[in-house]
């Protein structure tokens, strides 16, 4: 099985909109993306500023570092790997007001696989701020005896990333969705 980090395509930015800013309220953008379901979720708002030559992906790329997506997308996501994912809502406004609001999703990816990543093949640096250890990696390796039946997750060792296989990837290139870029990660 392929694995792969999962990305906006940020080599489309002058085709696609991006969302600059955000209106969360109280959340941290981090709980988001830790793992965690979120369970409560008061309205939340993505910003970006449209100029009549931007298209709409299906996944949106934000500043917030978050998976969210439009309508279709999400329910084929749900459809398939409704189990490994929390779906919240969140309104995309475009502050210049030439586009109509609408309803996004952010997927909150909440398989987290324990040593998912093999720290011996992999290459990062350990740094020490304030009290903790931080790991920087410079390349995954994930450990495929750990991931049977995970299509959608996130490694324990470093939360902040999201990975798929290759039935995830097959399924978002054959229903043609867009904005989505998937960098290849080594397995053993």
């Amino acid at each position: 099985m392929k694995y792969y980090i999962l990305n906006s395509d940020d080599t489309n930015m002058d085709k696609y909109i991006m969302c600059d800013s955000a209106v969360i309220g109280d959340t941290n953008q981090y709980d988001v993306i830790s793992g965690r379901r979120i369970g409560s979720w008061e309205e939340k708002v993505l910003l970006y500023s449209s100029s009549n030559k931007e298209t709409i992906p299906d996944y949106i790329d934000n500043s917030l570092g978050w998976f969210v997506v439009k309508l279709e997308c999400k329910d084929m996501i749900v459809k398939y790997f409704g189990e490994f994912v929390e779906v919240l809502p969140v309104t995309v406004r475009d502050r210049n007001n030439i586009e109509p609001d609408f309803t996004a999703y952010v997927i909150n990816v909440v398989d987290v696989v324990e040593h998912a990543i093999d720290m011996q093949l992999s290459k990062y640096r350990v740094r020490k701020f304030m009290d903790k250890e931080l790991i920087s990696f410079q390349s995954h390796v994930l450990s495929e005896v750990k991931l049977n039946g995970h299509h959608i997750f996130k490694a324990s060792e470093h939360l902040l990333i999201t990975f798929i296989d290759e039935t995830f990837k097959n399924i978002i290139e054959e229903n043609k969705f867009t904005g989505f870029r998937f960098d290849d990660v080594y397995s053993v």
